[in-house]
């Protein structure tokens, strides 16, 4: 798990990216990335899908208090997502898979972009 946040945390984004918080609306962090290549995130490992905010609050707080960098998605499709991050490459995003399953063996993370 420490191993997992290490990695997350020392991934390098791409020269030039400038990150900007949006603010806190309904509970969800909103950030917008941009750089002279109009860089944005779009993978996001899920690791639980949930029909009520509490739910997926709950969760997200015992994986945060375990180490993991979790967040909740927007409800779409009758369901909050929660994710391990936010990935701009796909290939980083798989790697964390590989360690997350490794540390919680049974588990079935999927792999979600827009």
């Amino acid at each position: 798990m420490v191993v997992l946040a290490q990695f997350i945390f020392s991934c390098k984004l791409p020269e030039k990216v400038v990150q900007t918080y949006l603010g806190d609306k309904d509970g969800f962090y909103q950030w917008n990335q941009n750089s002279e290549n109009e860089f944005s995130v779009s993978y996001y490992l899920i690791v639980g899908s949930y029909k009520t905010l509490s739910e997926a609050e709950e969760i997200k707080n015992q994986l945060s208090v375990k180490g993991y960098p979790a967040i909740i998605l927007p409800k779409t499709k009758g369901y909050f997502r929660i994710s391990l991050g936010t990935y701009a490459y796909k290939k980083n995003v798989e790697l964390v898979r590989e360690q997350y399953i490794k540390d919680n063996p049974g588990v079935k993370p999927w792999i979600y972009s827009h």
